[in-house]
Order: structure tokens, then C-alpha cells, then sequence
């Protein structure tokens, strides 16, 4: 692991040179991952084999692994560390962060999503309204490097394309400036999700015992809680509520919110985290890289436009419109092998009909028209009816 400790080492005389401003971070952070070039001298497993057969690991940072899957650290600092960040599945909310540094992909590649948040309401320090707008969406490949900055001025969102991919991380401890490290919902809600305490802790836990026991008095015990508690408390327990699927149940006690203006902000909050919830649960059991692209893009692309110059710029070999409609044609193929009553059953994993051609006639036709839409005989079509009904193909239609 020397290469990690070149790198810890060159930048602490770099910041001891800049006399540790706190603003000087991020810079130095960047060149010098970008000088180390680590990719070129280290794997993934070169660092999994280290952490397994260490005889002595630094001070290990984000122990619970809130973030990562798990993260390791290989380097520990007295203002700063150096983290490996292992991803299989993993999926991050729309964040910001509580420090400074900067990011390279050590191994396979990602999709980062930038936004904006214009705040419009303070409610308290937990929970901001506001207005949350995309700015960006791009690939992320091996050795891509991208600067982390404190706060609101720099807000995304990564999903990993490959299993395993992994990142390496240059960072601060923290940067009290920053204030708190707040997830991001659309269309615009903020919420210091990373507040830990006990009682709100042992309350998401017992509405989680709600929720699984399926108790007689849930719908009223769950309403007497979400009348009285916090924002904080009744957002993280309407979002562990929703997860029951019961969306009139979820809708009447959103409307039991004392706050009408925060009703709504939740309301929408959970609608969309419903649709991203959505396409995360597939994303587990779809491993061709090309297709975790195409779900990354339905997730955060800012439209059917959009969407089809990244797919552009990801295969060169054939117009954009082919390749999603040959996406959408494997995707709708894919099946999960599973015994139901003793019988094979076999459901897709996106939850669509198996592709007929008439509709991916009319997909083509809809994606190279810009939107125009197709014949009424094809635009009735089995799969481009359901692409269309479907919450997690909205962005095509958009």
C-alpha cells in the first residue's frame, strides 16, 4: 500500500505548504491524485487482499459503512484521510457532503448526477424546502477525478455501473462550515438525514414493528405520531411507512401532517423517492453494464433529449434510438427464475410485457421523431403502452 502513503504523505506537505486553509483543500486533494495516478499502480484487489491480511489497519473511519459497501480506510491523517470505497450494488441518495476533498475511480465506472438547491423555507436546521434542479449527468470511467467541495455548492448523486466498482476518496474529517450533510429529494426538500439520535432511533424502530406485525391500530398509532412528532421524526417515519406500499394509507397520514405546506413537500418527496426506490430494487438484478447505464439515466437524465445524447456518447456503433429500443427489448427479456406454489415462475425483472414489434416500432419511431408520437395502431402496442404507464420510463416521455 506504499503508493496510498506517497499520496497521504505528499498531501499533507502540500497543505502544510497552503498553512491547512480549510478552502486550499479540495485543489490539493485533486492534483495530487491526479500525480499519484493510482489506478496505474494498484487494483481493487490488491487493496481488498491488503485489508484482509493487515496485520495492522489505521484508524478505521465510517465504521457502521453508512457509506460504501464497505469503505476501507488506508490512510489516516491528523486532518485528513484516505478512503477506499467499495460499491456493489450501492446506489447514493442526492447529497452533500460535511467535507472537502476529491474522488477518482479506481475501478469501474459510474454515473454522477449534479444539482442545485435554491432553498425557499428554513423549517428549522433539520428539514429546508425549496426547489432541487438538475444541472448535469455524466459517465464517470476508470481514473476520472472530480472535486469535492463542502456544503451546498456541490450536490450529486452516483450509480455504479459494474460489480464491484471502486473509488478512492482524499478527505477531510469534516468542515464546520458546511453545516449539516443533507439528502435531497424532488422536487425540493432537504433533510439532515445523518442526525442520530437514540429516541428517534427507537421510534423509526417501532414504527418498523408497526409495519412488519401489521398491527390492528398501525394506521392510528403511526397518525398520533406523525400529528406531534418533528419534521425530522415525521419525514424518516412516513419514509420507512412508505415503504409498505400502501399508498392511500401513506397519503392519509402525509395529510395528517399539522404543517400544510410541509404535507405537500413530503407528499411529493415520497412520490418521487417511490420511483427511484423503484428502479434501485431493479438495478440488483440486472448486471450488463450497458442496461445499469440506461436505469441510471431513467433515474436522474433531465428527458427523453437528454437522455439520448448520453446514450450517444456512452456506443458510438448505432444511433442512440437503436440502442435504447435494444435495451428496452433485452431488458423486457430478463427474468427472475422463482417457485411460486411449487411452480416455475418466471417475472421480468423491470416488470414489463415481453417486447412485441409493433411497439418497438413505436419507440423507435417516438425516440428519432422527437416525441411525435406514433401511429394510433402502434402507439396501442403492448410494451409502449406499459413504457408509458410505468413511473420508472417517465424520463423517455419527458
Amino acid at each position: 500500500m506504499k503508493p496510498f502513503v506517497e499520496l497521504g504523505d505528499a498531501v499533507e506537505l502540500a497543505w502544510e505548504r497552503a498553512h491547512h486553509a480549510e478552502d486550499a483543500f479540495t485543489q490539493i486533494a485533486a492534483e495530487q491524485l491526479a500525480a499519484a495516478n493510482l489506478p496505474g499502480q494498484v487494483s481493487a484487489t490488491d487493496v481488498l487482499r491488503w485489508g484482509l491480511t493487515t496485520r495492522a489497519l489505521p484508524a478505521q473511519h465510517d465504521v457502521d459503512a453508512t457509506f460504501g459497501q464497505p469503505p476501507l480506510t488506508v490512510f489516516a491523517g491528523r486532518r485528513f484521510a484516505i478512503m477506499v470505497l467499495f460499491w456493489l450494488d450501492g446506489t447514493t441518495t442526492i447529497h452533500q457532503h460535511s467535507f472537502s476533498g476529491a474522488f477518482q475511480v479506481l475501478e469501474g465506472s459510474s454515473v454522477q448526477a449534479r444539482f442545485e438547491f435554491e432553498p425557499r423555507r428554513r423549517v428549522n436546521e433539520d428539514v429546508v424546502l425549496g426547489s432541487l434542479l438538475g444541472r448535469e449527468v455524466g459517465l464517470l470511467r476508470r481514473g476520472d477525478i472530480r472535486p469535492i467541495v463542502a456544503g451546498r455548492a456541490f450536490i450529486h448523486s452516483l450509480f455504479h455501473l459494474e460489480r464491484p466498482s471502486a473509488t478512492i476518496v482524499v478527505r477531510t474529517y469534516s468542515d464546520e462550515r458546511a453545516g449539516p450533510q443533507y439528502n435531497y429529494y424532488r422536487p425540493g426538500l432537504a433533510v439532515n438525514q445523518l442526525r442520530r439520535e437514540e429516541w428517534r432511533e427507537r421510534i423509526v424502530q417501532l414504527t418498523a414493528l408497526l409495519e412488519r406485525g401489521e398491527h390492528p391500530e398501525r394506521e392510528s398509532l403511526e397518525g398520533a405520531l406523525i400529528e406531534r412528532a418533528d419534521p425530522l421524526t415525521c419525514f424518516v417515519g412516513l419514509r420507512r411507512i412508505a415503504r409498505s406500499g400502501d399508498q392511500a394509507r401513506l397519503a392519509r397520514l402525509v395529510g395528517r401532517v399539522q404543517d400544510p405546506e410541509l404535507a405537500d413537500a413530503f407528499g411529493a418527496a415520497l412520490h418521487e423517492a417511490r420511483r427511484v426506490d423503484h428502479v434501485i430494487s431493479r438495478r440488483a438484478n440486472v448486471t450488463d453494464p450497458g442496461h445499469r447505464f440506461f436505469l441510471a439515466l431513467l433515474m436522474n437524465a433531465l428527458g427523453r433529449r437528454h437522455i439520448l445524447e448520453l446514450v450517444a456518447a456512452y456506443d458510438i456503433s448505432a444511433p442512440a434510438a437503436d440502442t435504447i429500443v435494444r435495451w428496452v427489448d433485452e431488458l423486457s427479456r430478463l427474468t427472475l427464475k422463482l417457485q411460486a406454489g411449487g411452480q416455475a415462475w418466471e417475472p421480468s425483472v423491470v416488470g414489463l410485457p415481453a417486447a412485441d414489434e409493433p411497439s418497438l416500432r413505436a419507440l423507435r419511431l417516438f425516440l428519432e421523431g422527437e416525441g411525435v408520437e406514433p401511429p394510433a395502431d402502434l402507439a396501442t402496442a403492448p410494451l409502449f403502452r406499459e413504457l408509458r404507464r410505468m413511473p420508472m420510463f417517465q424520463g423517455l416521455f419527458s
